[in-house]
């Protein structure tokens, strides 16, 4: 058998019901790690106001002051470190899901040879960049 190339057309219910729940999945790993580094960015914001108010209130000899803003920073950074937790959670969710959406593309590759493998291949990857993501159903 000498075969060059080798085209097939398939179809997997199951298969692509768990990429539809697997899409949704990194959807919402995507929306959440973007709503966590705006939160993230907003508590850097606040962390460095309260360090250059609790220097001006040691400079100005308000001990008071400057014993609040530093509290204030030690929550602040307690925060800071739970939503690092919460993603880093999410990065494990978004990195587990996509590497089950590779292998599926796999997968589908694998019931192809030479040309149209590679096609595939290639049409999946870029419908993923291009967060054209439902064409790949």
């Amino acid at each position: 058998m000498n075969i060059d190339n080798l085209e097939s057309h398939a179809d997997f219910p199951d298969e692509i019901q768990e990429l539809k729940e697997l899409i949704k999945k990194v959807n919402g790993a995507n929306e959440a790690r973007l709503h966590l580094a705006a939160d993230m960015a907003e508590s850097v914001k606040n962390a460095k106001t309260f360090i250059v108010k609790a220097e001006d209130a040691r400079i100005l000899g308000d001990m008071k002051q400057m014993k609040k803003m530093y509290s204030n920073l030690f929550i602040e950074n307690r925060s800071l470190i739970g939503e690092l937790l919460k993603r880093t959670s999410n990065h494990e969710t978004l990195v587990t899901s996509l590497k089950s959406i590779n292998a599926m593309i796999n997968k589908a590759s694998n019931l192809r040879y030479g040309a149209p493998k590679t096609k595939v291949v290639t049409l999946c990857r870029t419908a993923i960049k291009e967060n054209n993501i439902f064409s790949l159903v």
